[in-house]
């Protein structure tokens, strides 16, 4: 289907990667996406199963833990969102503008050599609303926190695993212990 699209009508990777890994269709182990783990049959082929680790590369990885990241990011928000309609105390809290102390502001400037950058009258603004975006950051994470702790909050999915390619090593030149548990390996390409 794909090949048929002119190039300028092709699709995202990021919507066809979803779209390829979205649960319809599959066949004997339905699982959601978020489900799947190395291990999951994803389909079968003249009744051999295909797991996900017979397929998926980096760029399927790299998508499968930014759909995660994005789901739970929302689940965040909308976490927060409730917790606010339950208690207004929380909504203005998650709302106010929190005070960064002046000396807060200038030690930040200092510590990260900003003064390439700019004065620190002119700069100072910017990093308050820096800081204070940050500081709101973590009061959100911390209610979202105890929101999972107290069990308000359940989740049902989970980060895909690690990432992990093995390579054998055939006969390379090796340094250290050859019966080591990790091996730490350098591929470089002279081309």
């Amino acid at each position: 289907m794909i090949r048929s699209l002119s190039r300028s009508a092709r699709l995202p990777v990021a919507v066809l990667a979803a779209l390829l890994l979205s649960p319809v269709g599959f066949a004997a182990e339905e699982k959601p996406l978020e489900a799947l783990d190395g291990e999951s049959v994803i389909a079968t082929i003249a009744g051999s199963p295909v797991r996900l680790s017979d397929v998926q590369g980096r760029e399927l990885h790299d998508l499968r833990t930014n759909y995660y990241q994005a789901l739970l990011a929302r689940l965040k928000e909308r976490t927060l969102a409730a917790l606010a309609e339950r208690d207004r105390n929380l909504a203005r809290r998650l709302d106010a503008k929190t005070k960064v102390p002046e000396e807060a502001v200038r030690r930040f400037y200092e510590e990260n050599g900003l003064a390439r950058d700019g004065s620190y009258e002119a700069l100072a603004p910017r990093i308050r609303g820096y800081m204070q975006r940050q500081r709101r950051q973590r009061l959100k994470e911390l209610h979202f926190a105890r929101a999972l702790e107290s069990g308000l909050v359940k989740l049902h999915i989970a980060a895909p695993e690690a990432y992990i390619v093995e390579a054998p090593l055939g006969d390379p030149f090796t340094r250290g212990n050859p019966d080591a548990r990790v091996v730490f390996m350098e591929f470089t390409d002279y081309q």
